[in-house]
């Protein structure tokens, strides 16, 4: 898996500064939200058998 980036898009250039270092409980945050979302898609999904 690819390194997170967190972005501010409030700054003027948010592709200019990764903020995923000083912020790392808010990644591992949206992490958990993203894996969360996944595993309800998957749930309702139908199956590939």
């Amino acid at each position: 898996m690819e390194s997170p980036y967190l972005a501010n898009l409030d700054d003027e250039h948010p592709e200019e500064k990764n903020y995923a270092a000083e912020y790392p409980e808010l990644v591992d945050r949206m992490k958990a939200l993203l894996d969360e979302w996944e595993e309800d898609l998957n749930r309702h999904l139908p199956s590939e058998e």
